[in-house]
């Protein structure tokens, strides 16, 4: 039995409330999807587009307001 399944079983086993609210795996994905737009943003992102056109033409002009929204 893997580490995985071995917590998951633990979870199930003594805090099924916990475990059916699907609060921890929402929790994980919700730091993966913080994890990827950060570094979107960062890479996508430059000094030049801050000097010059400024975060909101930048921030409305990307997918990333539907993105946020959800």
């Amino acid at each position: 039995m893997n580490i995985y399944t071995r917590n998951i079983k633990k979870l199930l086993e003594n805090y099924p409330i916990l475990w059916h609210t699907k609060f921890i795996q929402l929790v994980c994905v919700g730091i993966f999807s913080w994890i990827v737009s950060f570094f979107c943003g960062y890479f996508l992102f430059g000094l030049n587009e801050l000097k010059y056109r400024g975060i909101t033409d930048f921030y409305g002009d990307s997918n990333f307001v539907s993105f946020h929204v959800i």
